[in-house]
């Protein structure tokens, strides 16, 4: 009986799938440094659909958890026919006594990172920005 509850154990943390971090995507329709809207990111799935036919979705590549160190990672993937952006972001901590983080403090880098969906239409291209936070 222990030895089912201690493979258990092992095969649990082996396919960990909990956020362990805040995720967004910032989404500015108008371009870098326009206004934006804040999408949470809750799941893998679809977080964002353009007229013109883009449509930008969140997957979780990767979680490790180690003796003291915790890193996530996540992909944004844009695409509209057969072109495609995409974007990889990694959070860490490594900070055993830090419990909540109010300041929403960044990590290591990259924390964010993003990309214009049309880079031919210059600054008015609509921009992604994948960030995560404590």
């Amino acid at each position: 009986m222990l030895g089912i509850a201690v493979y258990g154990l092992f095969v649990g943390v082996g396919s960990v799938h909990a956020d362990f971090f805040k995720w967004e995507v910032l989404v500015s329709p108008e371009g870098w440094g326009t206004p934006h809207v804040t999408l949470p990111v809750t799941g893998a799935g679809e977080v964002y659909k353009t007229g013109s036919g883009w449509s930008c979705r969140v997957e979780a590549f990767r979680t490790n958890i180690e003796s003291e160190l915790l890193w996530e990672g996540k992909t944004l993937r844009c695409i509209q026919g057969d072109t495609e952006r995409t974007v990889r972001v990694v959070c860490t901590d490594n900070n055993q006594n830090r419990r909540y983080n109010t300041s929403k403090e960044d990590f290591a880098p990259p924390v964010n990172e993003g990309f214009p969906l049309d880079p031919e239409q210059g600054a008015r291209s609509p921009y992604l920005l994948l960030r995560c936070f404590f």
